[in-house]
């Protein structure tokens, strides 16, 4: 049985394999070798997915010892080895010793350096299935394709089958790995793409995804994936120095890709993240989840209060509520955006750790209670699925909500809020922002704009399209046009519309329940939505509320007002 020889932990030590030659039909035989960074070795790192772990185990040789693989780590060897001589690389799987976590820890901070120094870095997407030979060649001839071309031979058989069969290739589990993104950012030189027996450079990789992105002829037919754009952005980062981003940022910008041990959705960035991040936040496989999450949760609340705005309730790991759950795929802190609102009137932070890791103490002021929500079921919408509600079905569900909260209560303040007499429901649909300006500058900007007012009025079908809007267009047609800027400024599709005691309306999360309170916790841009949990509290996540998001309900206190609604939350 073979065991790992131990590497010492002070040195820079790192292992390699030497892949020896053999033939197709020959049995693959490796041998390990320890190598000193200082000697200079010359290898070539294999970026790669594990794949599915319930598939078996490939056994090879390694140092003349059985040794099991997965069998997609078994396919990429075969097709990377010679028949005459050894090659040298860089694999995790056999150059780090997986069953010792200690070591592991270890030789991960150093696979920045490991990837950065390799002659080449080989990208292995898989065997070949599902056309991607034919994928390959469109993608080795993607500079001669000329795209005005494209819609005329759209129905093409042959051109069809080409680009479908490149969307697979972009589809492939290597495109959403965590560590993708370190060892694609880091290669010294153009990493190299392979399935099969095919290999192409990463450059050309990035001209068919750009010509896809741009041309909306080929989008017809493709949807490339938003995972290749950010390894594209980030590998551009890499090359200025004044742009690497921190942790928070890179957390935010990557939840769409996905890590087998939760604590790797930390671990795979930090070697992209800045110095402060990296020595902030300890790379240890054998501390929980929980821990690894709330050391980041720490690390991002001493630089900024709202790193509170990207906890996400999640079951998974034991966490806080305070705390994210970074291995969950969820859009739900898309309605905070930096800058937008003002709510704490400019007071500051007040933060505090208690002797237990998991209690967070806040100042914060309590603001109100929801009453009412509306009861349209929602499905996050980063995974949509055919059985969701429509945008129509949700707000025909918000505007009965608020109707008969109105009906019940006539001689309250909720029937100034009729949609059909104020602004106040659709500025709350759109949480007071717009995503694209007239300017087209990049971000959403708030206030909306006045005539969304009429444009969510043609969407509910209680006005027309003003005749003098590109009369020369279809109604239909111009209705769609009509109502886009409106559409995209959306913010229901995870969000839960609600009515509160004190007669206010809102945006929250889809968890929220009646009797939670929406609170003000001084410092951040945005209310809260926190329920009580005997003498802890549960944060349930940011909200929009109407008429508090400029910091209304506390520009106007005293010092001394504001000491007496001041109180401290316990949040865990």
């Amino acid at each position: 049985m073979f065991q790992y020889s131990s590497l010492d932990s002070t040195q820079s030590d790192i292992r390699l394999i030497s892949l020896l030659p053999g033939t197709k039909s020959d049995e693959l035989r490796c041998e390990l070798l320890h190598i000193s960074p200082q000697d200079n070795p010359l290898y070539e790192a294999l970026s790669y997915t594990w794949g599915e772990q319930s598939l078996g185990k490939c056994t090879i040789v390694l140092n003349n010892l059985a040794f099991s693989i997965t069998p997609n780590l078994g396919i990429a060897l075969y097709h990377l080895r010679y028949e005459s001589v050894a090659r040298i690389l860089w694999i995790d799987a056999l150059c780090i010793n997986q069953l010792d976590d200690e070591e592991k820890s270890n030789q991960v901070q150093k696979m920045k350096d490991i990837y950065q120094k390799a002659s080449k870095v080989l990208v292995w997407l898989g065997h070949a299935e599902q056309d991607s030979d034919v994928a390959m060649d469109l993608i080795a001839n993607i500079g001669h394709i000329n795209l005005d071309s494209i819609p005329e031979n759209i129905e093409d058989r042959d051109t069809r089958k080409a680009w479908d069969a490149l969307l697979q290739l972009f589809r492939r589990q290597w495109w959403t790995r965590s560590w993708v993104l370190q060892e694609i950012a880091v290669a010294s030189s153009d990493p190299l793409v392979g399935c099969g027996h095919k290999w192409l450079p990463w450059d050309i990789f990035e001209l068919a995804h750009n010509l896809m992105v741009r041309s909306v002829s080929i989008r017809v037919l493709q949807s490339p994936p938003l995972t290749f754009g950010m390894l594209c952005t980030i590998r551009d980062h890499r090359k200025d120095t004044t742009r690497i981003q921190g942790i928070g940022n890179l957390l935010h910008g990557t939840i769409a890709f996905e890590a087998t041990n939760p604590r790797d959705k930390v671990f795979a960035l930090l070697g992209l993240a800045h110095e402060d991040d990296r020595s902030a936040i300890d790379v240890d496989y054998s501390n929980s989840v929980q821990q690894v999450y709330t050391q980041v949760a720490k690390h991002l609340l001493r630089k900024d209060i709202h790193a509170l705005c990207c906890s996400v309730n999640s079951q998974s790991h034991n966490l806080p509520s305070w705390v994210s759950d970074w291995s969950r795929l969820s859009s739900q802190w898309s309605l905070w955006m930096p800058g937008t609102y003002s709510a704490s009137a400019g007071h500051s932070a007040d933060i505090r750790y208690a002797s237990d890791p998991c209690i967070l103490k806040v100042a914060s002021v309590l603001v109100d209670r929801i009453s009412n929500f509306d009861k349209v079921s929602r499905v996050d919408i980063a995974q949509p699925t055919a059985s969701d509600p429509s945008t129509e079905e949700v707000l025909d569900n918000i505007e009965w909500t608020l109707r008969a909260a109105i009906k019940k209560q006539p001689a309250s303040g909720l029937s100034s809020l009729d949609p059909c007499k104020s602004d106040a429901l659709w500025r709350t649909l759109v949480t007071n922002r717009y995503i694209f300006g007239k300017a087209h500058t990049p971000g959403p900007k708030s206030p909306a704009p006045v005539d969304f007012g009429k444009r969510y009025e043609v969407f509910r079908d209680r006005l027309r399209v003003p005749k003098s809007f590109k009369p020369e267009l279809p109604y239909s047609q111009r209705k769609e046009e009509y109502i886009k800027p409106l559409v995209q400024s959306l913010q229901m599709g995870n969000q839960r519309f609600f009515i509160t005691q004190g007669h206010r309306i809102g945006l929250g999360p889809q968890e929220l329940q009646q009797d939670d309170m929406v609170v003000l916790i001084l410092g951040a841009d945005m209310p809260f939505i926190v329920r009580s949990r005997g003498i802890h509290h549960q944060l349930i996540g940011p909200s929009y509320v109407h008429g508090i998001m400029n910091g209304e309900f506390l520009k106007s206190r005293t010092k001394a007002e504001m000491k007496k609604i001041t109180t401290r939350f316990t949040l865990k």
